[in-house]
């Protein structure tokens, strides 16, 4: 099947200029020592929200997560550089390379909310650019703030998914999930919407 297949199938009406990739690399759980988090297991969830609250009648598409993620991360960790070559990272790679409209690719994780420095947060957002976080991350920080979003930012690395995505000059980061906004359906339904806002006000800049 082909990528423009693929897509079809996710979201039918595909004339938007600018695409929203996500990314889900640790949304493989194994049911064996789950309470060691080798996953991230409100992951999916979040992605499948972020789509859900995409702003219709405006030049930004998010597109659902279609490529299987049938590795787990205790086999090879997907975000890491030593992975490029698994089936799922050169699925990406070579749809992200392959779309033009893919312009901004969102690596979507979770955390557990008892981790202490990010437990008072909903948010994380991660960026591995070294020493200053690029400007739209520091924008998304700002915007979700002006929400009365708790939003932590944070340098990164070896965060490969985005890494990449910027080599092949995307706009991207790692926005990391507090899990128990699986408790909250209604704050987490504001931070989607609120995100798909500023993909709207990413776009027209």
């Amino acid at each position: 099947m082909s990528s423009t297949q693929k897509i079809k199938e996710v979201k039918p009406d595909l004339v938007n200029s600018f695409w929203v990739f996500l990314t889900v690399p640790h949304e493989n759980c194994p049911e064996e020592n789950f309470d060691k988090h080798p996953c991230d297991i409100f992951a999916k969830e979040a992605s499948e929200c972020l789509y859900n609250a995409q702003i219709e009648k405006t030049e930004v598409t998010i597109l659902k997560p279609f490529i299987p993620t049938n590795t787990p991360r205790t086999v090879c960790d997907l975000n890491r550089k030593w992975c490029r070559k698994n089936k799922y990272r050169q699925e990406v790679a070579n749809f992200v390379s392959n779309n033009d409209n893919v312009q901004f690719v969102l690596d979507v994780h979770s955390y557990p909310g008892n981790i202490e420095e990010w437990g008072e947060y909903s948010l994380v957002v991660i960026d591995d650019k070294i020493p200053n976080l690029e400007d739209y991350t520091l924008d998304f920080v700002d915007f979700m703030g002006k929400a009365n979003i708790k939003i932590l930012p944070q340098h990164g690395n070896g965060n490969d998914i985005h890494v990449q995505m910027r080599e092949l000059k995307k706009k991207s980061m790692l926005l990391e999930f507090n899990e128990e906004l699986k408790k909250d359906q209604d704050e987490l339904n504001k931070i989607c919407r609120t995100i798909a806002f500023w993909f709207k006000t990413l776009a027209t800049q």
